[in-house]
């Protein structure tokens, strides 16, 4: 065991000053550097994580990320180094304390909070062009100098896009409350994530305390998933700001950091459309119960709201006779629970079956009972007729030659009267029921569902943007033509982009490298800047009245987004 004291001299140039304090990772130390003659600081990797293969190499990566980030607001990396067997690192030296020391005095006023958060968005900024996610930013990792100046510190729970996912030993290091609850989920980050934790950090500058407080990890993921806290005595704007950031569906908030800067600024930014729920495959099945006559608008609308189709008549029918119908077929707990919240707004109660409860023969049925009913019900009265003594068919002859014939035309016209009931009675009304079977959602698509549900929400934008010209005056709308059509081109690089991308897994190993072509983070990355630069387009429609330069930057920064597009994927024209 190696123990760092004063005066210690390493890799014969660092000789320790002192120690300044310890995290779950590492501990940090104050020392002098021979060579340059500076003091600097220095994070070793804590003693007892040495043999911990995937620890080390997260420490190692935090070193190489943070120094390849140039921005003043994020803390200088120099080298790495060893000693005794332990990796540290070396990198400047910050006088002054973190924020969390400055928030057990109180709250900020809202002028210096705003700028301590308009100062991590530009740094962030840098970080997200540079597609690496912070991933645990809380107010223990920003310090503020003595100078007033801003750092962003510990990258260590960063993440590079395309890179291999972090365990799940070290998802646990972070801290509950400030962690997106899609990270906590085990699903894949992208900025919107530091979004999150921004969110979260501003609003404890703003009240003085913690957005989401406990020690629970599972409690407080129950109260991030309700949404924000109550944020009351906060200016308007203030709430509606920090309301978004920590909105528990990543759809809802904002896209990335340059959206907060400009919120921070007083811009307007245009509201998430509503965005479908992640529907992912599982073990669950979604039943609906009737509650009275004239449901069927509601139904559609929920079918709607997830993406499905309309519920077909025999689907609605079922309703009525049996009061219960499957609406989600094979759903994991998540989705099932998201169904079931999207119904009880519409006021229809559900109920979460597992989907082996299910019986097999009746759902094979439901999609053939149609056809077997009408075949029956053409085939049988056909059969009946030609089966009377008069048409003397050949099998009539030979049932009439065995002992006690009388019986035999006796079981033959009573299974006559069987087949007719069945045709006319049991078929129908078997087959109205067993539709209810076949759920309007089921063979859940497989795939990445937060890129999916990207992908809705570009749809949506262009689809509200086309809305939004044809509502504008002929000269305006002129203006906008343009706009929108480079705006639907957009879209469809998007689905091309998003249909090359690898599913994401949140049980993928340390070190596994993806499938050639585009990464799913790298796909995440740009859906959302193509989604943000539909929302530039958007806030221009949405003005009384659209003028030539705003539209114009929109334009370009559209054409900037169908560029970056087509060098990713470099055959989109061909396809």
């Amino acid at each position: 065991m190696s123990t760092f004291n004063p005066g210690l001299l390493l890799c014969d140039r660092f000789e320790v000053v002192r120690r300044l304090g310890a995290g779950g990772l590492a501990e940090v130390f104050q020392a002098r550097d021979r060579v340059s003659g500076q003091e600097v600081a220095l994070k070793v990797l804590h003693d007892h994580l040495m043999q911990d293969g995937s620890l080390a190499e997260r420490f190692r990566r935090e070193m190489a990320l943070t120094r390849s980030l140039d921005h003043p607001a994020i803390v200088r990396v120099f080298d790495l180094h060893q000693h005794g067997g332990r990796p540290f690192f070396s990198m400047e030296l910050l006088r002054g304390r973190t924020l969390s020391a400055r928030l057990q005095e109180g709250p900020l006023p809202a002028d210096e909070a705003h700028r301590i958060a308009r100062t991590i968005c530009e740094a962030l900024r840098v970080a997200h062009k540079a597609g690496i996610v912070h991933r645990d930013l809380k107010p223990q990792n920003v310090f503020l100098t003595d100078d007033g100046a801003v750092k962003l510190l510990d990258f260590g729970m960063a993440r590079v896009a395309g890179q291999a996912r972090m365990t799940a030993q070290s998802m646990v290091m972070g801290t509950p409350g400030y962690i997106a609850p899609e990270l906590l989920s085990g699903a894949a980050a992208d900025a919107r994530a530091d979004v999150y934790s921004l969110g979260a950090t501003l609003f404890e500058m703003l009240t003085g305390r913690h957005a989401f407080a406990g020690n629970d990890p599972y409690e407080v993921l129950r109260r991030q998933r309700e949404g924000a806290p109550e944020a009351s005595g906060l200016p308007a704007k203030d709430a509606q700001l920090v309301r978004r950031m920590l909105q528990p569906d990543a759809e809802r908030r904002f896209l990335d950091v340059d959206q907060v800067l400009r919120a921070l600024g007083g811009e307007a930014v245009p509201g998430a459309p509503d965005p479908l729920p992640s529907l992912r495959a599982g073990q669950f099945d979604v039943i609906v119960h009737h509650k009275g006559v004239g449901e069927g608008k509601r139904l559609a609308a929920v079918v709607a709201r997830l993406g499905g189709r309309r519920p077909a008549k025999g689907w609605r029918a079922r309703l009525a006779l049996d009061g219960k119908n499957r609406l989600v077929a094979g759903a994991d707990r998540e989705t099932a629970n998201s169904v079931s919240e999207i119904c009880k707004e519409q006021g229809l109660p559900t109920t979460v079956v597992p989907s082996a409860s299910r019986w097999r023969p009746v759902e094979w049925l439901a999609g053939r009972c149609g056809r077997i009913g009408a075949t029956l019900a053409s085939v049988v009265p056909t059969l009946l007729m030609l089966s009377r003594p008069d048409h003397g068919l050949p099998i009539w002859r030979v049932l009439l030659s065995y002992p006690e014939p009388r019986r035999t035309v006796e079981l033959i016209e009573a299974g006559q009267i069987v087949g007719v009931l069945f045709a006319l009675v049991f078929v129908p009304v078997a087959g109205l029921l067993m539709m209810g079977a076949a759920a309007p959602l089921k063979d859940l698509a497989p795939g990445d569902p937060a890129l999916t549900r990207l992908l809705q929400g570009i749809g949506r934008r262009v689809a509200r943007l086309r809305e939004r010209t044809a509502k504008l005056p002929a000269a305006q709308r002129m203006l906008m033509g343009e706009l929108l059509r480079e705006a639907v081109e957009t879209g469809t690089l998007a689905v091309s982009l998003a249909a090359r991308a690898p599913a994401a897994r949140a049980d993928e190993p340390e070190g596994e490298t993806l499938p050639p072509g585009v990464s799913r983070d790298r796909a995440a990355s740009r859906l959302l800047e193509i989604a943000a630069a539909l929302d530039d387009a958007l806030a221009v429609a949405e003005q009384p009245a659209p003028d030539g330069a705003s539209a114009s930057g929109a334009l370009s920064r559209l054409r900037e987004e169908i560029e970056f597009a087509r060098k990713a994927l470099p055959d989109a024209d061909k396809e």
